[in-house]
């Protein structure tokens, strides 16, 4: 790969098509198709686009609900669907039929494609309060349980399957303890279909987050983006430093370079189809693609709406300083889902 390549904007890159979905993750701050609203129900939005959906076991739909009054989920601390101080709720999750009274119907979530792993978290488990959540395969058989007890008023209770294969295809969420304000409040849901975390890591060499994913582990990572909301870049390395950004179809571990790391998108072994979108390296765009003094740099733009549908990867490159034992850098990957 020559990275002496002239700046590309990433409307061009939307036309790039990647491989299937390495991890998906969804906070319910963005649905596609629409904005978040309190009460908005929540069915097969996602399922374009990440193939997962959603349903109780009455056969009628779960919804939205902000945080704040009115309440709709429980009672935290503070006062209506208020997270406990530190828990990453942000402003929208899910609940079943918006009223706190008697249990509600098990969530039903639904994959196209069995998946490899699932992740997510039950906000606010107190009391005599317990959820049983269960992970199925394609017959409907359960292939693994695990029950949450209490941790604590607003307090964050994940829950996560993780399997060697592909296996995972329905996640049943009941309540099974006591009480009689009960109402559901599910965030922060991730799942992984064929290769997450096979790939690159971030380092202290080199780090790339885009909206805040990429924090931990091996990528590729999916990030999902609504047409009109803002893309960020928040990368890191040695100061002074430049970066630059690839993008092509995602393929974790196409390449695996010494001292740079896994290549995880285009095709090995000219990788010909690897587009650059920016090199800090060169002028003009080490003006604005170089990390500051303290290592740093945070770029940020909005997601035109000539890029919706698009599928696409992404992977960050960064320079080291004269002498090291590496002269790139590669930082994890991400694959983009603009909605």
């Amino acid at each position: 790969m020559n990275l002496r390549f002239p700046f590309l904007s990433v409307c061009i890159l939307a036309g790039a098509v990647g491989a299937a979905s390495a991890q998906s993750y969804i906070d319910f701050e963005f649905i596609p198709g629409g904005a978040p609203t309190d009460g908005l129900l929540i069915t097969n939005q996602f399922q374009p686009a990440l193939g997962v959906s959603f349903i109780l076991e009455d056969g009628s739909s779960p919804r939205l609900a902000q945080v704040g009054s009115p309440q709709t989920a429980f009672v935290g601390v503070g006062g209506a669907d208020q997270p406990a101080p530190g828990v990453d709720l942000g402003q929208f999750f899910l609940t079943d039929d918006g009223m706190v009274g008697s249990p509600p119907p098990a969530l039903l979530v639904t994959y196209d494609t069995p998946q490899y792993s699932a992740r997510a978290e039950i906000i606010d488990i107190d009391g005599g309060e317990q959820w049983t959540v269960e992970a199925k395969d394609v017959a409907g058989n359960v292939i693994d349980t695990q029950v949450l007890d209490a941790n604590g008023n607003g307090s964050a209770t994940p829950f996560e399957f993780i399997f060697a294969t592909p296996v995972i295809k329905q996640i049943r969420i009941a309540f099974t303890g006591t009480g009689s304000a009960i109402g559901l409040a599910f965030d922060n849901f991730l799942t992984a279909s064929a290769g997450f975390g096979t790939g690159q890591v971030n380092s202290a060499d080199a780090e790339l987050r885009i909206n805040g994913q990429g924090a931990s582990g091996a990528g590729p990572f999916a990030v999902s983006l609504l047409v009109g909301n803002s893309l960020v870049l928040d990368w890191s390395g040695p100061p002074g430093l430049p970066v630059a950004l690839l993008a092509s179809g995602l393929n974790p571990g196409a390449a695996v370079v010494p001292c740079l790391g896994s290549i995880d998108l285009g095709t090995p072994p000219l990788f010909s189809d690897v587009q650059v979108v920016f090199d800090g390296s060169v002028f003009p765009q080490s003006l604005f693609a170089t990390l500051s003094p303290i290592g740093r740099l945070v770029q940020t733009s909005s997601v035109p709406a000539s890029a919706a549908g698009a599928v696409f990867a992404v992977q960050g490159l960064v320079f080291q300083p004269l002498g090291s034992p590496c002269s790139i850098v590669a930082t994890t990957a991400f694959e983009l889902h603009i909605i």
